[in-house]
Protein backbone atom coordinates (compact mmCIF):
# COMPACT_ATOMS: atom_id res chain seq x y z
CA UNK A 1 0.00 0.00 0.00
CA UNK A 2 2.95 2.31 0.74
CA UNK A 3 3.89 1.60 -2.72
CA UNK A 4 1.04 2.55 -4.24
CA UNK A 5 0.66 5.73 -2.19
CA UNK A 6 3.79 7.29 -2.95
CA UNK A 7 4.02 6.88 -6.62
CA UNK A 8 1.15 9.15 -7.35
CA UNK A 9 2.50 11.96 -4.93
CA UNK A 10 6.17 11.42 -6.89
CA UNK A 11 4.44 11.75 -10.30
CA UNK A 12 2.53 14.84 -9.55
CA UNK A 13 5.68 16.24 -7.71
CA UNK A 14 7.43 15.60 -10.88
CA UNK A 15 4.30 17.54 -12.40
CA UNK A 16 4.76 20.11 -10.78
CA UNK A 17 8.47 20.40 -11.91
CA UNK A 18 7.51 20.06 -15.29
CA UNK A 19 5.12 22.97 -14.97
CA UNK A 20 7.52 25.24 -13.64
CA UNK A 21 9.92 24.68 -16.25
CA UNK A 22 7.73 25.23 -18.37
CA UNK A 23 6.63 28.65 -17.20
CA UNK A 24 10.24 29.51 -16.80
CA UNK A 25 11.57 28.09 -20.47
CA UNK A 26 8.54 29.91 -22.27
CA UNK A 27 10.42 31.94 -24.49
CA UNK A 28 9.11 33.21 -27.60
CA UNK A 29 11.56 33.41 -31.11
CA UNK A 30 11.95 36.71 -31.99
CA UNK A 31 12.59 37.57 -35.91
CA UNK A 32 15.63 40.05 -36.65
CA UNK A 33 16.83 41.72 -40.38
CA UNK A 34 19.88 40.39 -41.01
CA UNK A 35 22.14 43.46 -41.27
CA UNK A 36 23.01 45.30 -44.76
CA UNK A 37 25.93 43.51 -46.79
CA UNK A 38 28.11 44.35 -49.67
CA UNK A 39 26.96 42.40 -53.05
CA UNK A 40 29.37 39.90 -52.95
CA UNK A 41 28.70 38.78 -49.60
CA UNK A 42 25.13 38.50 -50.00
CA UNK A 43 25.51 35.81 -52.60
CA UNK A 44 27.17 33.84 -49.53
CA UNK A 45 24.99 31.43 -47.70
CA UNK A 46 24.74 32.43 -44.27
CA UNK A 47 26.46 29.00 -42.89
CA UNK A 48 29.36 30.15 -45.42
CA UNK A 49 29.50 33.47 -43.86
CA UNK A 50 29.08 31.86 -39.86
CA UNK A 51 32.38 29.90 -41.44
CA UNK A 52 34.30 32.77 -42.69
CA UNK A 53 33.67 34.71 -39.69
CA UNK A 54 35.14 31.79 -37.23
CA UNK A 55 37.70 31.75 -39.52
CA UNK A 56 38.50 35.55 -38.85
CA UNK A 57 38.23 35.25 -35.43
CA UNK A 58 41.04 32.32 -35.23
CA UNK A 59 43.41 34.15 -36.91
CA UNK A 60 42.86 37.13 -34.33
CA UNK A 61 43.22 34.44 -31.87
CA UNK A 62 46.61 33.26 -33.41
CA UNK A 63 47.60 37.10 -33.67
CA UNK A 64 46.87 37.78 -30.51
CA UNK A 65 48.59 34.54 -28.79
CA UNK A 66 52.17 35.80 -31.12
CA UNK A 67 51.79 39.45 -29.34
CA UNK A 68 51.14 38.31 -25.56
CA UNK A 69 54.48 35.74 -26.11
CA UNK A 70 56.37 38.72 -25.19
CA UNK A 71 55.38 40.33 -23.06
CA UNK A 72 57.28 40.53 -19.89
CA UNK A 73 56.04 39.20 -16.44
CA UNK A 74 58.92 40.08 -14.59
CA UNK A 75 62.32 41.12 -14.93
CA UNK A 76 63.41 38.41 -15.97
CA UNK A 77 60.69 36.58 -17.48
CA UNK A 78 58.29 36.61 -20.41
CA UNK A 79 55.12 35.19 -21.50
CA UNK A 80 56.61 32.50 -23.87
CA UNK A 81 58.89 32.09 -21.00
CA UNK A 82 56.25 30.53 -18.41
CA UNK A 83 54.19 29.03 -21.17
CA UNK A 84 56.92 26.81 -22.69
CA UNK A 85 58.16 25.24 -19.22
CA UNK A 86 54.66 25.58 -17.22
CA UNK A 87 51.90 23.06 -18.37
CA UNK A 88 49.31 25.10 -16.28
CA UNK A 89 50.73 28.40 -17.15
CA UNK A 90 49.83 27.20 -20.76
CA UNK A 91 46.68 26.35 -20.56
CA UNK A 92 45.56 29.61 -18.11
CA UNK A 93 47.00 31.53 -21.03
CA UNK A 94 45.28 29.35 -24.00
CA UNK A 95 41.79 30.02 -21.98
CA UNK A 96 42.39 33.12 -21.31
CA UNK A 97 43.17 34.10 -24.91
CA UNK A 98 40.25 32.06 -26.74
CA UNK A 99 37.94 33.10 -24.20
CA UNK A 100 39.06 37.35 -25.55
CA UNK A 101 35.13 39.08 -27.59
CA UNK A 102 35.14 39.95 -30.48
CA UNK A 103 35.59 44.28 -30.27
CA UNK A 104 32.47 44.86 -32.27
CA UNK A 105 30.45 43.16 -34.78
CA UNK A 106 32.48 41.68 -37.93
CA UNK A 107 33.29 43.78 -40.93
CA UNK A 108 32.35 42.77 -44.50
CA UNK A 109 34.45 44.56 -47.31
CA UNK A 110 33.03 44.81 -50.72
CA UNK A 111 36.13 42.51 -52.02
CA UNK A 112 35.33 39.67 -49.77
CA UNK A 113 37.33 39.95 -46.70
CA UNK A 114 35.54 39.60 -43.70
CA UNK A 115 37.77 41.40 -40.72
CA UNK A 116 37.66 40.52 -36.75
CA UNK A 117 39.25 42.87 -34.16
CA UNK A 118 40.08 41.41 -30.72
CA UNK A 119 41.48 43.55 -27.61
CA UNK A 120 42.52 42.08 -24.38
CA UNK A 121 44.47 43.91 -21.63
CA UNK A 122 48.23 43.10 -20.51
CA UNK A 123 47.50 43.52 -16.67
CA UNK A 124 44.54 40.46 -17.50
CA UNK A 125 47.90 38.71 -18.95
CA UNK A 126 49.84 39.32 -16.14
CA UNK A 127 46.86 38.79 -13.43
CA UNK A 128 46.31 35.44 -15.33
CA UNK A 129 50.06 34.18 -15.07
CA UNK A 130 50.20 35.22 -11.86
CA UNK A 131 47.56 32.57 -10.39
CA UNK A 132 48.73 29.82 -12.48
CA UNK A 133 52.41 30.37 -11.95
CA UNK A 134 53.90 28.56 -8.83
CA UNK A 135 57.57 28.80 -8.37
CA UNK A 136 59.60 25.31 -7.41
CA UNK A 137 60.95 26.64 -4.41
CA UNK A 138 57.51 28.52 -3.34
CA UNK A 139 58.21 31.94 -3.99
CA UNK A 140 56.47 34.52 -6.25
CA UNK A 141 57.07 36.50 -9.48
CA UNK A 142 59.42 39.48 -9.07
CA UNK A 143 57.68 43.00 -9.16
CA UNK A 144 58.87 44.68 -12.59
CA UNK A 145 60.32 48.02 -13.12
CA UNK A 146 57.92 51.15 -13.36
CA UNK A 147 58.58 51.39 -16.93
CA UNK A 148 57.64 47.68 -17.30
CA UNK A 149 54.65 48.50 -14.42
CA UNK A 150 53.36 50.90 -16.90
CA UNK A 151 52.84 48.26 -19.81
CA UNK A 152 50.18 46.57 -17.74
CA UNK A 153 47.59 49.60 -18.55
CA UNK A 154 48.89 48.58 -22.67
CA UNK A 155 45.49 46.94 -24.90
CA UNK A 156 47.21 44.56 -27.08
CA UNK A 157 44.92 44.12 -30.10
CA UNK A 158 44.63 41.87 -32.95
CA UNK A 159 43.16 41.97 -36.61
CA UNK A 160 42.41 38.47 -37.85
CA UNK A 161 40.94 38.04 -41.15
CA UNK A 162 39.31 35.63 -43.91
CA UNK A 163 38.02 36.15 -47.21
CA UNK A 164 35.87 34.13 -49.85
CA UNK A 165 37.95 31.83 -51.81
CA UNK A 166 39.04 33.45 -55.06
CA UNK A 167 37.58 37.03 -53.97
CA UNK A 168 39.94 39.82 -54.64
CA UNK A 169 40.21 39.93 -51.17
CA UNK A 170 41.79 36.82 -50.88
CA UNK A 171 44.52 37.61 -52.61
CA UNK A 172 44.73 40.95 -50.64
CA UNK A 173 44.86 38.78 -47.65
CA UNK A 174 47.39 36.23 -49.05
CA UNK A 175 49.30 39.21 -50.38
CA UNK A 176 48.61 40.76 -46.66
CA UNK A 177 50.45 37.59 -44.86
CA UNK A 178 53.50 37.47 -47.12
CA UNK A 179 54.03 41.36 -46.13
CA UNK A 180 54.16 40.39 -42.18
CA UNK A 181 56.43 37.98 -43.06
CA UNK A 182 59.17 40.11 -45.00
CA UNK A 183 58.54 43.05 -41.96
CA UNK A 184 59.36 40.18 -39.36
CA UNK A 185 62.15 39.52 -41.40
CA UNK A 186 63.51 43.10 -41.66
CA UNK A 187 62.70 44.31 -38.06
CA UNK A 188 64.40 40.58 -36.75
CA UNK A 189 67.33 42.15 -38.81
CA UNK A 190 66.95 45.65 -37.39
CA UNK A 191 66.45 43.94 -33.62
CA UNK A 192 69.54 41.94 -34.30
CA UNK A 193 72.04 44.89 -34.96
CA UNK A 194 71.27 46.89 -31.62
CA UNK A 195 74.39 47.32 -29.66
CA UNK A 196 74.22 45.97 -26.14
CA UNK A 197 77.59 47.70 -25.17
CA UNK A 198 80.37 48.93 -27.90
CA UNK A 199 81.05 45.64 -28.75
CA UNK A 200 78.31 43.47 -28.38
CA UNK A 201 75.24 43.18 -30.72
CA UNK A 202 71.81 41.27 -30.22
CA UNK A 203 72.32 39.11 -33.02
CA UNK A 204 76.34 38.53 -31.65
CA UNK A 205 74.84 36.76 -28.87
CA UNK A 206 70.92 35.38 -30.66
CA UNK A 207 73.97 33.08 -32.65
CA UNK A 208 75.53 32.36 -29.34
CA UNK A 209 72.70 30.66 -27.50
CA UNK A 210 69.71 28.90 -28.18
CA UNK A 211 67.89 30.25 -24.85
CA UNK A 212 68.25 34.13 -25.99
CA UNK A 213 67.43 33.64 -29.81
CA UNK A 214 64.39 32.28 -28.65
CA UNK A 215 63.46 35.05 -26.66
CA UNK A 216 64.39 37.76 -29.33
CA UNK A 217 62.16 35.44 -31.86
CA UNK A 218 59.06 35.64 -29.25
CA UNK A 219 59.71 39.56 -28.41
CA UNK A 220 59.82 40.14 -32.30
CA UNK A 221 56.51 38.19 -32.98
CA UNK A 222 54.81 39.78 -30.09
CA UNK A 223 55.29 43.30 -32.60
CA UNK A 224 52.39 45.84 -33.11
CA UNK A 225 50.89 46.34 -36.48
CA UNK A 226 50.71 49.78 -36.88
CA UNK A 227 49.90 50.28 -40.36
CA UNK A 228 48.27 47.90 -43.70
CA UNK A 229 48.08 49.03 -46.62
CA UNK A 230 46.35 47.09 -49.84
CA UNK A 231 47.62 48.38 -53.20
CA UNK A 232 46.41 48.80 -56.31
CA UNK A 233 48.68 46.40 -58.34
CA UNK A 234 47.73 43.21 -55.92
CA UNK A 235 50.44 43.95 -53.57
CA UNK A 236 50.60 44.62 -49.73
CA UNK A 237 52.37 46.59 -47.01
CA UNK A 238 52.56 45.91 -43.51
CA UNK A 239 54.49 47.90 -40.99
CA UNK A 240 55.61 46.45 -37.30
CA UNK A 241 56.28 48.49 -34.40
CA UNK A 242 58.42 47.26 -31.26
CA UNK A 243 60.09 48.31 -27.91
CA UNK A 244 63.00 47.56 -27.63
CA UNK A 245 63.97 48.10 -24.16
CA UNK A 246 61.92 45.18 -22.19
CA UNK A 247 63.64 42.93 -24.60
CA UNK A 248 67.27 44.32 -23.86
CA UNK A 249 66.72 43.71 -20.01
CA UNK A 250 65.26 40.49 -19.80
CA UNK A 251 69.18 39.63 -22.19
CA UNK A 252 70.86 41.23 -19.63
CA UNK A 253 70.19 39.77 -16.47
CA UNK A 254 69.89 36.20 -18.58
CA UNK A 255 73.58 36.99 -19.39
CA UNK A 256 76.70 35.88 -16.58
CA UNK A 257 79.29 37.33 -16.41
CA UNK A 258 79.78 41.37 -16.81
CA UNK A 259 79.75 41.40 -20.67
CA UNK A 260 76.24 43.94 -19.94
CA UNK A 261 77.00 46.31 -17.56
CA UNK A 262 75.15 49.29 -17.80
CA UNK A 263 72.01 49.81 -20.44
CA UNK A 264 71.51 53.30 -21.88
CA UNK A 265 68.60 55.34 -22.23
CA UNK A 266 68.36 55.70 -25.58
CA UNK A 267 68.02 51.75 -25.79
CA UNK A 268 65.74 51.43 -23.04
CA UNK A 269 63.48 53.68 -24.99
CA UNK A 270 64.46 52.38 -28.82
CA UNK A 271 61.24 51.81 -30.60
CA UNK A 272 61.47 50.08 -34.09
CA UNK A 273 59.21 50.33 -36.85
CA UNK A 274 59.92 48.58 -40.52
CA UNK A 275 57.67 47.92 -43.37
CA UNK A 276 57.40 44.93 -45.49
CA UNK A 277 55.75 44.22 -48.84
CA UNK A 278 54.01 40.86 -50.58
CA UNK A 279 52.52 39.87 -53.57
CA UNK A 280 49.76 37.03 -52.98
CA UNK A 281 51.76 33.71 -53.64
CA UNK A 282 50.71 31.18 -56.35
CA UNK A 283 50.30 28.74 -53.02
CA UNK A 284 47.39 30.52 -51.18
CA UNK A 285 47.66 27.97 -48.73
CA UNK A 286 50.99 29.18 -46.99
CA UNK A 287 51.70 27.88 -44.10
CA UNK A 288 52.29 31.42 -42.47
CA UNK A 289 53.44 30.66 -39.12
CA UNK A 290 56.21 28.27 -40.23
CA UNK A 291 57.16 30.90 -42.34
CA UNK A 292 58.11 33.48 -39.70
CA UNK A 293 59.50 30.92 -37.41
CA UNK A 294 61.91 29.72 -40.00
CA UNK A 295 62.89 33.35 -41.50
CA UNK A 296 63.28 34.81 -37.94
CA UNK A 297 65.26 31.40 -37.65
CA UNK A 298 67.62 32.24 -40.26
CA UNK A 299 67.59 35.87 -39.37
CA UNK A 300 69.06 35.10 -36.20
CA UNK A 301 71.60 32.69 -36.74
CA UNK A 302 73.05 35.00 -38.86
CA UNK A 303 71.92 32.52 -42.55
CA UNK A 304 69.54 35.71 -43.67
CA UNK A 305 66.84 33.96 -46.52
CA UNK A 306 65.56 36.34 -49.33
Amino acid sequence: MKLIIQIPRALALLGLVFSTLTVSAAEKPEFAQAPPLPPLWQKVSARDRLNLVRAAELDAVRLLAERISGVQIDSMTTVSDLSTSDDKVSAAMSTLIRGVKNDGPPTFHEDGRVEVVKKLLVDQVIKTIKESYTRKDGGTLESTSQSDTDQKEITLDALGSAAIKGSEGHKHIMAKRAAEIDAYRRLAERVGGVKINSKTTILGLATQSDEIRAEVRDTVKSAETIKIRYISDGSAEVTLRLRVGPLVRVIARKIKGDQITTISDEIKQLILEETGTGAAPDDSEIQVDVQIDQILEETLTGKISR
